[in-house]
């Protein structure tokens, strides 16, 4: 399956327990799946996506692990980006979604093989709802949207990973 990852789930995945006050790098759950060839990430040819991923994670930690995936063969170019139909966009706008990187990854997903963003932001879902219990439902405002409007999937981490097997 090949899927856009936005920077919540990278900043989850990246999460590690404490050990004397330092933290170490340790595997992610995406490791395993990525290493069997299951799952690839879309990125921009530019990766703004990944300078994305270190501005809010940290750029050493984003290093490493891109590093890591690179080896793991784990990324898909999606040049050109995939274009959001203007009736689309005017809708999204209507709903709040309409910051930059959550557009790119948009782009990205319409643009590579299984149209897939992994998202754990309630931009994706329904960005009016301040409650954040919209996560996951794929009746939530942007995510039915851009379902019916531009096949792309919208999953959370945990419903990736059930997919996954």
């Amino acid at each position: 399956m090949d899927a856009a990852i936005d920077t919540v789930v990278i900043s989850h995945l990246l999460r590690r327990p404490r050990t004397r006050g330092k933290q170490q790098r340790a595997g992610t759950v995406l490791d395993e799946p990525l290493r069997r060839g299951d799952l690839r990430i879309g990125l921009d040819r530019q990766r703004a996506v990944v300078h994305e991923w270190g501005r809010t994670c940290g750029e050493e930690y984003i290093k490493i692990l891109v590093t890591e995936w690179e080896g793991l063969g784990a990324f898909v170019i999606a040049d050109p980006l995939g274009t959001i139909p203007r009736g689309v966009s005017r809708r999204l706008r209507q709903r709040g979604f309409d910051d930059t990187i959550d557009k790119l990854l948009l782009r990205v997903a319409i643009a590579i093989n299984d149209h897939v963003v992994v998202s754990e932001d309630s931009d994706f879902w329904d960005p009016k709802d301040h409650t954040r219990n919209c996560i996951g439902d794929h009746n939530a405002a942007v995510a039915r949207l851009l379902h019916e409007e531009c096949e792309v999937l919208v999953l959370t981490l945990h419903q990736l990973i059930a997919r996954l097997g």
